[in-house]
């Protein structure tokens, strides 16, 4: 299994495209990382403004469905 990129490398990535205006695929070359992990950082910088990656593992609640209006999921 291979390990997690360090925090500052997607810091790096991140202020490339954002701050420099570089493309996200010009980011993962200048720094050597997959495209895929360049899109996924900086689309999860752009949505939510956080630069440290997400959770892994245990469970993620899911946005509610439909429109029932009390909160209870609709199957």
């Amino acid at each position: 299994m291979t390990r997690a990129y360090s925090q500052d490398l997607r810091n790096r990535v991140i202020d490339a495209v954002v701050v420099e205006g570089m493309s996200r695929h010009g980011g993962a070359l200048r720094f050597g990382v997959s495209a895929a992990s360049a899109l996924k950082w900086v689309r999860h910088y752009e949505r939510s403004g956080s630069r440290t990656k997400r959770g892994t593992g245990g469970q993620r609640p899911l946005p509610p469905r439909g429109g029932t209006g009390n909160g209870y999921w609709r199957w």
